[in-house]
């Protein structure tokens, strides 16, 4: 499992953390999981590894799938590849309607439009964006997501919530 783990590394070094995307970055992957052997003395025969692979916009199941078969058959170690659970990125378009609804939602209610950003981590509002349904994520100021300590804002909620009512006006105004 060495050499495949070593080979992983280098793939997500030299290729993948050179893909970039302008909101969230480049793309990456890590062993984060291994499970195997029997006993200090023993050769494992057989190990586990499990990966996390964070994909960017446009990238899919299908091409990471080849490009991890492609990097295993590399090391000349035998193993087989499954993919356990993929999710779709989120994307939304700085001129939608949901988007614009926001900025103009954020301005009336704090003075000050939002910076448009992407994060490198999955929420589920991807599951809502990949039904048809127009999504952005927007939220309170806080720190330490998924943390030991995880913290909001008190005062940033209630703020929060009058833009997004504001958002929701302004998205189900006719125009």
């Amino acid at each position: 499992m060495g050499k495949i783990i070593a080979a992983l590394e280098q793939f997500d070094q030299r290729e993948l953390r050179h893909r970039t995307h302008p909101l969230v970055g480049p793309a990456s992957q890590h062993c984060s999981l291994i499970h195997g052997g029997s006993g200090l003395s023993t050769y494992a025969e057989e190990s586990t590894l499990k990966i996390e692979r964070r994909t960017l916009p446009g990238e899919t199941p299908e091409r990471v799938m080849q490009e991890l078969e492609q990097v295993l058959r590399s090391t000349g170690e035998e193993a087989q590849v499954r993919r356990l659970l993929d999710r779709p990125p989120l994307t939304c378009d700085a001129s939608a309607k949901i988007a614009t609804s926001l900025r103009e939602a954020a301005m009336v209610v704090t003075g000050q439009t939002p910076e448009i950003a992407g994060v490198s981590y999955w929420m589920d509002a991807a599951l809502f964006a990949a039904a048809g349904i127009p999504t952005v994520n927007y939220g309170p100021s806080g720190a330490g997501a998924h943390e030991a300590v995880e913290w909001v804002d008190l005062d940033s909620v209630v703020t929060c919530a009058k833009v997004l009512v504001e958002t929701a006006r302004g998205f189900c105004r006719m125009d």
